[in-house]
């Protein structure tokens, strides 16, 4: 048996911390537990980009791309050349905006609305909301995007999901779903 690279652990350590992320993302949108939802989501593709990187990129290349989702994402679409993927350019921009939830200051200072779609369409603007920054989150755009991350890395989502807890994995959309 083969020793697998540094690349490949490299790749794999980062599938497996973005499943986990991916999980628990899929669980606290589905509890409307916020905004933490919406900063896992963040996390998880950005470990699934960096970890379909990985076996091209050095771990230094992938630490400069620091937490920029439009950054990886770039990246992502140019090694996985499927013209397809530029319909999801929009929400890796809404989706990378969520990283000014990470830390309190923009909440505390400015507030927030956070509208998460869950297989439905965005919810309308609130009356009184109109001055607060937006962020927005599709659900099935995330699903489909990282979807689209094990499939052009020629990635089985099974041994990344298999232990998910089972409130999790009842979450999860079903091109995630681990074939048991």
């Amino acid at each position: 048996m083969r020793t697998p690279t540094r690349e490949e652990k490299m790749s794999d350590a980062f599938y497996v911390i973005g499943c986990q992320y991916f999980a628990l993302a899929a669980y606290c949108a589905d509890r409307m537990y916020l905004p933490i939802a919406a900063t896992l989501y963040h996390h998880a593709i950005e470990m699934l980009l960096k970890g379909f990187l990985a076996k091209s990129k050095t771990s230094d290349d992938l630490k400069g791309l620091g937490h920029n989702l439009k950054l990886l994402w770039h990246e992502f679409k140019a090694l996985a050349s499927t013209a397809e993927l530029a319909r999801y350019d929009t929400t890796i921009i809404q989706l990378n905006d969520i990283e000014l939830l990470r830390y309190p200051d923009s909440i505390v200072d400015k507030g927030f609305v956070l509208k998460i779609g869950l297989g439905t369409p965005i919810p309308i603007d609130l009356p009184g909301t109109e001055g607060l920054p937006q962020y927005l989150i599709d659900v099935s755009d995330v699903n489909a995007i990282a979807t689209a991350i094990f499939k052009a890395g020629n990635v089985p989502v099974t041994p990344y999901f298999k232990n998910t807890p089972s409130e999790m994995k009842r979450t999860l959309p079903a091109s995630l779903q681990p074939q048991e």
